[in-house]
């Protein structure tokens, strides 16, 4: 990407792989008395898109960017404009618009050395004026990662008579959470971002998730589950595929 600003003139970025998109949609989420989720939302205009990422070069390189950087924050709001992003540097999600970014940078730059004569820079930034586009599709789940979790959420209680036997009753059972990671494309990601964006704490319906038979553990309910979508963060892995993951509610 170019970055332009006060101070600052087509100062050539290039974002290494690996990046993090982290999105901060406006939604805070409640577990009613129902077992059930519920979103309070302060809407659109309050989601933050940041991004975390490292770019690498010798350390003339390097001190330059930090320098620009630096004399942004001296001058101005340190407001910087991006252009020219490359194919997979859409760093504030694949949904957004690139032509024309404004963005600030968060974080104080980080640097550290990596091979001989070779930097990395991290930097941490956020979008001002984020533009998303695309259709709310919420596509099969597939190409899962191991550790994932599949569960049940029950409360029991339990106690004990006069006579020394125990007993317990179940306060409440069958509030399943599934959290994992899987591997999309760039097309499954945007229709899965946009159902948050789009629909603001709607349920959306899992038709499966390949290779799982039940998303919420043994003698979980069957496909197709009505879930609530609670947190959601991704990685770029390579070219129009991420790491995506994912925290589903169950609907009761």
């Amino acid at each position: 990407m170019i970055i332009n600003g006060t101070g600052i003139t087509n100062l050539e970025v290039h974002v290494n792989r690996g990046y993090t998109t982290q999105t901060h949609w406006a939604l805070q989420w409640v577990q009613g008395a129902d077992g059930n989720w519920h979103a309070t939302d302060r809407g659109a205009s309050e989601d933050f898109y940041e991004a975390s990422f490292s770019t690498f070069g010798r350390k003339s390189i390097i001190d330059n960017i930090i320098s620009k950087l630096y004399t942004n924050m001296t001058v101005d709001a340190h407001v910087l404009t991006g252009t020219q992003f490359a194919t997979d540097e859409k760093i504030f999600g694949p949904e957004l618009a690139y032509s024309s970014v404004q963005m600030t940078v968060l974080n104080k730059p980080i640097v550290k050395q990596v091979k001989y004569n070779v930097f990395q820079l991290d930097l941490t930034m956020r979008c001002l004026n984020p533009s998303s586009s695309g259709t709310a599709t919420f596509s099969d789940l597939k190409y899962l990662d191991y550790n994932f979790e599949a569960n049940e959420e029950w409360y029991a209680t339990k106690s004990d008579t006069y006579s020394g036997a125990m007993y317990y009753s179940v306060d409440k059972f069958g509030i399943g959470i599934f959290q994992g990671s899987l591997n999309m494309t760039e097309a499954e990601l945007i229709g899965l971002r946009r159902c948050i964006t789009a629909n603001r704490g709607a349920s959306v319906s899992v038709a499966s998730i390949s290779g799982l038979s039940s998303m919420f553990g043994p003698g979980g309910p069957a496909y197709p589950c009505t879930c609530k979508i609670l947190d959601l963060s991704t990685t770029f892995f390579s070219l129009s595929r991420y790491i995506v993951n994912l925290k589903l509610a169950q609907v009761v």
